[in-house]
């Protein structure tokens, strides 16, 4: 479905749909797998998480520290993520898994650090299609 339609329908559209969709994240322990600059860790955080992050990109982390002093945040490979098991209470990737071999063992990984009843969160982009309605959106898998 694209953005447009599932704006229509009140469904999630962007992190910030995505995070809202989680319910309150007030005291969860929520780590993002490919964090970035830690934009949607700033997020989580305004919506009440302990937020962790790790990504492979030690440059990009420069700026997601400057955004969230006090973050523990590490650089690390999305199929070898340097936490013990059942860490979080939430797991969540935005668009960072390319590949389906990388993204079995990151799947894997996030759900090896999630408690046991916690949440895995993946995004996949949706592409724009030929449709002049159509933008591009997400397609959000929740996993427990």
């Amino acid at each position: 479905m694209c953005a447009a339609g599932a704006r229509r329908q009140g469904l999630p559209v962007d992190t910030g749909d995505v995070l809202d969709l989680l319910g309150p994240l007030h005291g969860r322990r929520l780590l993002e797998v490919g964090c970035r600059a830690g934009t949607n860790l700033l997020g989580a955080l305004i919506r009440g998480a302990i937020v962790w992050g790790v990504d492979p990109a030690a440059p990009l982390l420069i700026e997601a520290r400057r955004r969230l002093p006090g973050a523990d945040l590490r650089v690390g490979r999305v199929d070898e993520l340097p936490f013990d098991s059942g860490s979080f209470d939430v797991v969540c990737s935005f668009d960072p898994i390319a590949g389906a071999l990388a993204a079995a063992d990151a799947i894997g990984e996030m759900a090896r650090v999630c408690r046991e009843g916690g949440l895995v969160v993946v995004t996949l982009a949706c592409a724009p299609t030929a449709n002049p309605d159509h933008e591009k959106g997400r397609t959000v898998i929740l996993m427990r």
